[in-house]
């Protein structure tokens, strides 16, 4: 299988490629009556786990803090044999906390090599706060999750498919971007982001006028952004983009 490794980073952070040791570290607060802390590590623990039991192979990884440690980001790139699309891979992103911020949660992204940016889809993105009984519902929330990863690897492949041969214009285009930043989806300060990238594309393989291309405008535009705040964006993107390439995500 031929894994095309690239670079993660996540935007945000104060400490950034942080080793198992270091993510270890930040002391797990007292547990309240209503409070169970869960720690960094167990939850990524229970990803890696998860991730093996499904046939995931792990490419890198890549771990974040912030806060003093209180806020934990990872990122992993997976790959599995079952599939082999050599333009997109997948993320999975994992976040947690101790100061009641963040619950103990994982998100599924889209990878695209040629430009090295990520895309997160908010339709697979589970988690857990850290109230009583946490212990009973996270194994099982983070199996879910990963297994809906795997099972999502076809219908997003699929989906890019459907992309790279559905025509958009310039004029098409633009009328877009508008109606994106009027739904709240695209800041005022990345409007020109895209258009840059949609009118002078960074890669060759985004030159052709298509959703494609215009759905790695927006992801261009986006790659500085903390991944875990672009689920949301992301889902609405991507449900736009299906409605111009004419596909189905059920």
């Amino acid at each position: 299988m031929n894994a095309h490794l690239t670079n993660l980073s996540i935007c945000g952070a104060e400490k950034h490629y942080c080793s198992d040791a270091e993510i270890a570290v930040p002391a797990l607060p007292e547990r309240t009556e209503h409070y169970v802390p869960v720690s960094h590590t167990q939850v990524l623990d229970l990803v890696r786990k998860e991730a093996s039991n499904n046939g995931l192979e792990i490419l890198q990884e890549v771990h974040s803090l912030a806060r003093e440690g209180k806020r934990y980001f990872g990122m992993m790139q997976v790959q599995s044999a079952q599939f082999n699309e050599p333009d997109l891979g997948f993320v999975i992103g994992i976040r947690n906390s101790y100061d009641k911020s963040i619950p103990a949660s994982i998100a599924c992204g889209n990878q695209v090599f040629i430009c090295d940016n990520l895309m997160f889809n908010g339709d697979v993105k589970l988690g857990r706060r850290h109230t009583l009984n946490v212990w009973a519902d996270l194994p099982r929330i983070v199996s879910e999750g990963v297994t809906a990863i795997t099972k999502r690897w076809t219908k997003q492949i699929n989906r890019l498919s459907a992309y790279k041969v559905a025509p958009v214009g310039d004029r098409m285009a633009d009328s877009f971007i508008v109606d994106t930043f009027r739904t709240g989806i695209l800041g005022q300060t990345q409007i020109a982001d895209v258009i840059e990238a949609w009118y002078e594309p960074p890669h060759k393989e985004f030159e052709a006028r298509n959703a494609y291309s215009l759905h790695n405008a927006f992801s261009e535009a986006w790659k500085r952004q903390r991944p875990d705040t672009l689920i949301a964006p992301s889902n609405v993107l991507h449900q736009k983009l299906d409605e111009i390439a004419g596909f189905s995500a059920n």
